[in-house]
């Protein structure tokens, strides 16, 4: 042909995938599909030897362009490539790129079933077409029909092969309904399909939402659509309970990655308190949904990595101490560090527990005051702050953080002596109490040119960091002996924080 445009351009129907508009295009102009690609697409017959929906070089994009009179862009929108951003977040131009069925092609023959369809959408189409979405691993339903999605003839089940199909009169084809047939045995694909319970296509729905968003919410947080897709990869790979090795997903049929969706997805309700209930329930579950090498999302990351990795780390006390003395016995020292070259558990040489009882405050408390009792006059009023501090904190639910940030403006003063400071506070009103006291009597005279609204201040008069406050709680349970039995600063603060 001369013509600048070819005599026949059909347009482009929605949603519709390269390979399928090219054959189109082919049969309206009365080429066969591989014909077509040599003659007027000036390619040899190695355009059908490669996957065109993944590899669709820029010089074919615009010879498409010019020949049918539509933008470049919108051709482009027919490739796989389209769903970088939102199903992947790089497109691999050569090379496999997750999300996307495999053909498997080798020469003119696809030995996988990457091409999907839905037998009833090709029934009630006027001009019968191949949507892009079907080539997306996670579409395992028709949303619109409520059916599973077909990767192959009903007949012959061999893969979709559009472009061995021509127009035979004899078999009655004509150019519209042609890409309805199978490319080997002719047999109609529409003829079978299998209906799915209301639960799988609720599951389709969801998906199609985040695509069609670009973004899905999950624990209250929006998570970008391909790093959504790549947590559900986590959490299936984790799922997966069979025996052979890892099991690719874009590998599987329908019905069985429809299975493993479904599975993972079940964890997201109630995020994510089901799935540390299910990870309570596997074997080593943090090595099984992170795999070494792999690159998690945050937001599933930061889930296993805080409740499921350090709580698998935890030992019991019991354990901690065996392992501290034979550490102790074999180097010397009673050593964390020396432990976890030895033991490969992380422990600590105090010999932290997640709680803090109330008998072990009292014992603290107890100690603290019989240094009050012997003290200089300036040390004394350093004790004498850090109990208001260790008594606030306790009390409060606070952590050091916390207590650093509280201001005078939050204290109300109080000149009364409170016996509640010699009975750890228990008692309502007992710490407002003793922290107007500590106001009026041991603040001024720790700075008494102190200009600083912090609470807690040091000799300076400059306020207490956090730092300066946890090192003073670790400073008094060693100094009273306690850190074989009492929780370090770590675990006090996270048991005043819950």
């Amino acid at each position: 042909m001369d013509f600048a445009l070819w005599p026949a351009h059909p347009q482009i129907l929605p949603g519709e995938i390269l390979s399928s508009w090219l054959v189109r295009i082919a049969h309206s102009n009365g080429f066969q599909a591989r014909e077509f690609a040599v003659n007027q697409l000036l390619y040899d017959r190695e355009i059908w030897r490669r996957d065109i929906d993944h590899l669709a070089p820029q010089r074919l994009i615009a010879l498409l362009a010019r020949k049918t009179g539509f933008d470049g862009k919108a051709i482009e929108s027919t490739t796989l490539r389209s769903y970088e951003g939102l199903a992947f977040e790089r497109f691999i131009e050569y090379g496999a790129t997750r999300w996307i069925l495999p053909l498997g092609i080798q020469g003119r023959t696809r030995r996988l079933f990457g091409q999907q369809y839905c037998p009833l959408c090709l029934a009630a189409d006027p001009v019968p077409y191949l949507r892009l979405r079907w080539r997306m691993a996670f579409q395992m339903v028709c949303a619109l029909h409520g059916v599973l999605l077909s990767d192959r003839c009903p007949t012959c089940a061999r893969a979709l092969a559009p472009y061995r199909l021509n127009v035979i009169p004899c078999i009655s084809w004509n150019a519209q309904t042609v890409i309805r047939f199978c490319g080997y045995c002719h047999n109609d694909l529409a003829s079978l399909a299998v209906p799915v319970d209301a639960q799988a296509l609720q599951v389709q729905r969801s998906l199609d939402a985040v695509i069609d968003r670009g973004y899905v919410e999950i624990g209250g947080q929006p998570i970008y659509s391909h790093l959504f897709l790549d947590g559900m990869r986590h959490l299936m790979t984790g799922l997966n309970t069979r025996q052979d090795g890892r099991v690719i997903f874009e590998s599987q049929q329908a019905v069985d990655r429809l299975a493993r969706m479904r599975e993972a997805l079940d964890l997201l309700e109630d995020w994510p308190y089901r799935l540390l209930e299910k990870c309570r329930d596997l074997p080593q579950p943090f090595r099984r949904f992170v795999r070494q090498g792999e690159v998690m999302p945050w937001w599933l990351w930061s889930i296993l990595r805080r409740d499921v990795f350090r709580a698998q780390s935890e030992l019991r006390e019991d354990e901690v101490k065996s392992i501290l003395d034979a550490t102790e016995k074999i180097t010397g020292h009673r050593s964390g560090a020396q432990a976890r070259m030895l033991s490969g558990r992380n422990v600590s040489s105090n010999a932290p527990k997640d709680y803090v009882t109330e008998d072990e405050v009292d014992a603290l408390i107890a100690h603290i005051d019989s240094r009050i009792a012997v003290a200089s006059e300036t040390q004394r009023l350093r004790l004498l702050r850090d109990k208001v501090i260790f008594l606030v904190a306790r009390r409060r639910h606070l952590g050091a953080s916390a207590l650093a940030a509280m201001t005078v403006h939050e204290a109300a003063r109080n000149d009364e002596y409170s016996d509640a400071f010699w009975c750890n506070a228990c008692r309502p009103g007992d710490v407002e109490r003793i922290v107007g006291w500590y106001l009026c009597n041991v603040r001024p005279a720790i700075a008494p040119n102190c200009r600083s609204e912090s609470l807690f201040v040091s000799r300076s008069g400059q306020g207490m960091s956090r730092v300066a406050i946890a090192a003073n709680l670790k400073s008094a349970v060693h100094a009273a002996d306690m850190h074989r039995r009492l929780a370090s600063m770590s675990c006090w603060s996270l048991k005043l924080l819950s």
